[in-house]
């Protein structure tokens, strides 16, 4: 990999990280509330000493989003308490011990238990954003409650997300910034109403020209897409070059010979004419053992022998990525950079440059 590039590349990581902190503007919001409800006047104990006090509450009938983040939060608090958390219905709230905390996960519209908390507490929903949440505590009847809610699923999975952070874990795209497990698990007092600044919030991801993310696998790109969405980005800019086989094309019924400008060694990812050597482990004396496999490519690119092979492994590897991206709020632009195109297609080209 080229040493120029990388450092490039952390710097604009590390900025990109500095711009997402101010993604969300956050408002502090004192509502009048009816008399049903009360905010609580310190924090909620949800886990004590390896024991559930609380239940995250679903709607009958919730999408996949919301369960998703529904075990997203049973996940992360049973990591901080060492404690197993029930996800339950609405219809199973009436049996729920008194005095459990309720944690109502999804707006008015999709949970009957985030709606009578929103009204006893006074939370307002109008002009919220695109991807806006609220999160707050609160008591209602014999419950403590806490409501992360917003219009939709993302909104929603981003307001779960928004109230782990505020438990203590940190989310970077390298992995999670987990704190000691802690023998009493609180939820402190939270009021919270959270926008974006930025309507597209995310990343572009070269695959091509660099080993280093050309190697990428689905594992590693589901990865740094569930990392994403931890961090409520919702973009994801897929970028490749013209040589590389994620997509097929032809002009005047002839289509691209990759070999001759990327090699099967690569997958046809990397342009042969880089300086990368064999695009095998051959060339590598240091490290050679961290490698599972002989060809700096893909796991799903080591046995592709043709560029028709390495077509169809494409093409199914990318349908897998915009898949699980969408599973993730996440929505994929695909861009091609043309400036490099195989001989075959070259030659049914013309120059449009001028000179004087």
């Amino acid at each position: 990999m080229d040493i120029r590039f990388r450092r490039r590349t952390d710097r604009r990581v590390i900025l990109i990280a500095v711009l997402f902190a101010a993604t969300f503007a956050e408002h502090l919001a004192a509502a009048t509330r009816p008399a049903g409800g009360a905010k609580t006047s310190g924090p909620l104990v949800v886990a004590a000493n390896g024991h559930a006090r609380a239940s995250i509450v679903l709607g009958k009938q919730p999408a996949d989003l919301y369960k998703f983040a529904a075990s997203e939060l049973a996940r992360y608090l049973q990591t901080l308490s060492g404690a197993e958390f029930k996800i339950i219905s609405e219809s199973e709230v009436a049996s729920s011990p008194a005095r459990e905390t309720l944690i109502a996960i999804g707006g008015a519209e999709v949970n009957q238990t985030s709606h009578e908390a929103a009204m006893a507490l006074g939370m307002k929903f109008s002009g919220l954003k695109q991807d806006g949440f609220l999160i707050k505590t609160g008591r209602v009847g014999s419950h403590p409650v806490v409501v992360v809610a917003g219009n939709d699923g993302p909104s929603t999975m981003y307001g779960v997300y928004e109230l782990i952070e505020r438990l203590g874990v940190t989310f970077r795209l390298t992995g999670d910034i987990i704190p000691p497990r802690r023998d009493t698990l609180e939820i402190p007092p939270l009021d919270l109403r959270q926008e974006p600044a930025m309507s597209r919030r995310g990343f572009l991801v070269p695959d091509a020209g660099y080993e280093n993310i050309t190697m990428f696998s689905y594992e590693d790109y589901a990865k740094l897409i569930d990392q994403m969405a931890k961090m409520k980005c919702n973009y994801l800019q897929f970028w490749w070059f013209s040589y590389e086989p994620w997509l097929k094309y032809g002009y005047k019924g002839e289509m691209p010979m990759l070999g001759d400008v990327s090699t099967k060694e690569s997958g046809y990812m990397t342009w042969a004419y880089g300086g990368f050597g064999s695009r095998t482990t051959d060339d590598v004396s240091i490290g050679k053992e961290r490698f599972k496999y002989r060809r700096i490519a893909p796991p799903e690119m080591q046995n592709v022998e043709t560029p028709d092979q390495a077509f169809q492994v494409a093409e199914d590897l990318l349908h897998k990525i915009i898949r699980h991206a969408n599973q993730r709020g996440i929505k994929v632009w695909l861009a091609v950079e043309l400036d490099a195109l195989p001989p075959s297609c070259i030659r049914s080209t013309k120059s449009t440059a001028k000179f004087k």
